[in-house]
């Protein structure tokens, strides 16, 4: 059975003992703390690194990224060319003509939109996980060739979708072979945030 008196203030023995604990407590916490900020100044010298023309995984993301984004933009145009070819207006003041009427449902504009949007979706996705994929530091190697993959992946998507429609599987194997590519890289993103 506990005596009550051992584990009283008035007991000198017991304050000893809350006061040696306390420091003991004090400096595994100072320690901790220590530790995680020397660990925080570390990596944020890496992320400068990382993130910097000289190293050649953000150099290739980089130059990937103005591909895409060019792409994208050439989209618009694309949409636009398919609209003038088909007179297909979406706005009364778009119209050329008087005899034209608005028009939503021609299937070659559809189709340049849908190829389009589908960009957004996949595209957009792959700038923000692709950097964070670079501070990572994965190896130059795979990573160079996951994002080549994926440029070359949704430039091939579009050409076989939108400008010469090719039947399927090649449309599916060129999404494929992006979405594989960008959700391998949200993996290794997610496994080093983790651990």
């Amino acid at each position: 059975m506990l005596n009550p008196e051992l584990i009283s203030l008035e007991n000198q023995v017991f304050r000893c003992y809350l006061g040696w604990s306390a420091i003991l407590i004090l400096k595994i916490f100072a320690a901790g703390i220590y530790t995680g900020l020397m660990r925080f100044f570390t990596a944020m010298a890496s992320p400068v690194e990382l993130l910097s023309l000289s190293n050649p995984v953000f150099k290739s993301f980089t130059f990937w990224v103005g591909v895409l984004v060019i792409k994208m933009l050439l989209m618009s145009l694309l949409t636009a060319i398919q609209r003038f070819k088909t007179k297909t207006f979406a706005n009364p003041e778009d119209l050329m003509s008087p005899k034209l009427k608005v028009k939503f449902d021609d299937p070659n504009v559809e189709r340049v939109r849908r190829a389009h949007r589908n960009d957004l979706e996949n595209i957009l996705p792959l700038f923000a996980i692709g950097l964070l994929y670079v501070l990572t530091d994965p190896a130059a190697f795979l990573a160079i060739n996951l994002f080549r993959a994926v440029g070359i992946a949704r430039i091939v998507h579009t050409l076989v979708y939108a400008v010469v429609v090719v039947p399927q599987p090649s449309r599916a194997l060129a999404f494929f072979v992006a979405l594989g590519a960008t959700i391998y890289m949200a993996l290794q993103v997610i496994a080093s945030a983790a651990f």
